[in-house]
C-alpha cells in the first residue's frame, strides 16, 4: 500500500491539472499530498441513450420474463456486498408479490466478496427475484424500460452512474443514505437509512400514486447535474486553458532564447 499510494501521488503531481469526478475523489487526491491544479467535473449521463421507449419496455420485460402489468423493482450492480445485494433481496423478501430482478455480474471473478453467500441466498430467494447476471451495456436501456422502481442500496461510492441511468430512464430511484451522497448531489434525492426504510418506501412507491409522482419529478431534478452538453463545456474550459497555458510557455521560452 506504501508504494502505490506513492505511484497516485507521482502520478498525480505529474499531471497539470486533475478531473476529480466527485468531491470524495478530490478529497482523495488531496490526501495523497500530491501537488497538482483539482477540477470538479461530474460523470456525464447521455440522457436519450437510457430515455423510456414502449417498445423498449416490451422487449426489455420479454428478456426477463416479466408481465406487462407487475410492478418490477430494480436493482444494478456487482455480485458483492459493497453494493447492498443482501439488503436488496431482504426487501424482496419482505414483499414477494412484486417482482424484483438484479442486473449484474463479478468483473473480478474468484476475487470478489461474498461469491458463496450470495450465490446462496439468490438460490434460496423466492420466485419473484430474478437474477439477471451480467448484461451487456447495450441492452441495458431494455433493462431499465422493464422496470418500475430502482433500489440502489450500496454503501459506497463515488459517481454512480447505474442510478443516474435509471432516473434518465424515467423511474423513481431510492438510494442508500451514506455521506458521499450530501457532497455529490445539488438537488434533493430520495435516500433509505436501513433496510426497513428501503421496505417502507418501496412499498409506498408501489401503493401511493403521488407519491410515485413525486420521486418522478425528484429523478428529473437529479439529471440536470449530469447532462453531457453541460460537462462537454466544463471540459472544454479546462482544455483551453491548459492550452493557452502550454502556449504561453512556449512563447516565454522561444523569447528567451532569441
Amino acid at each position: 500500500m506504501p508504494f502505490i499510494k506513492l505511484g497516485l501521488k507521482i502520478v498525480y503531481s505529474y499531471a497539470d491539472v486533475c478531473i476529480a469526478i466527485s468531491p470524495m475523489v478530490e478529497k482523495a487526491i488531496i490526501g495523497s499530498g500530491a501537488k497538482t491544479r483539482i477540477v470538479n467535473i461530474y460523470n456525464p449521463v447521455h440522457l436519450e441513450t437510457w430515455r423510456r421507449t414502449d417498445e423498449n419496455r416490451i422487449r426489455g420485460r420479454q428478456m426477463l420474463g416479466l408481465g406487462k402489468n407487475e410492478f418490477v423493482v430494480l436493482g444494478v450492480g456487482q455480485l458483492t456486498g459493497r453494493k447492498g445485494v443482501d439488503d436488496f433481496l431482504d426487501v424482496a423478501e419482505s414483499i414477494p408479490e412484486v417482482r424484483f430482478v438484479w442486473a449484474g455480474g463479478r468483473p473480478f471473478r474468484g476475487l470478489t466478496e461474498g461469491i458463496k453467500r450470495i450465490d446462496e441466498r439468490f438460490a434460496g430467494a423466492g420466485p419473484n427475484v430474478i437474477n439477471a447476471g451480467q448484461i451487456e451495456l447495450t441492452e441495458m436501456p431494455l433493462i431499465y424500460a422493464a422496470a418500475d422502481l430502482m433500489l440502489f442500496p450500496s454503501y459506497q461510492e463515488n459517481c454512480p452512474l447505474a442510478p443516474i441511468e435509471a432516473a434518465a430512464c424515467g423511474m423513481p430511484v431510492i438510494y442508500r443514505d451514506i455521506g458521499e451522497y450530501k457532497s455529490l448531489y445539488k438537488n434533493p434525492y430520495l435516500k433509505a437509512g436501513s433496510t426497513e426504510e428501503f421496505i417502507s418506501m418501496t412499498k409506498r412507491m408501489i401503493s401511493d400514486k403521488e407519491f410515485y409522482n413525486e420521486g418522478l419529478k425528484v429523478s428529473e431534478q437529479l439529471l440536470i447535474q449530469f447532462d453531457k452538453d453541460i460537462i462537454r463545456q466544463k471540459l472544454l474550459v479546462v482544455y483551453r486553458s491548459l492550452l493557452n497555458e502550454w502556449q504561453s510557455s512556449i512563447m516565454l521560452s522561444a523569447s528567451l532564447i532569441s
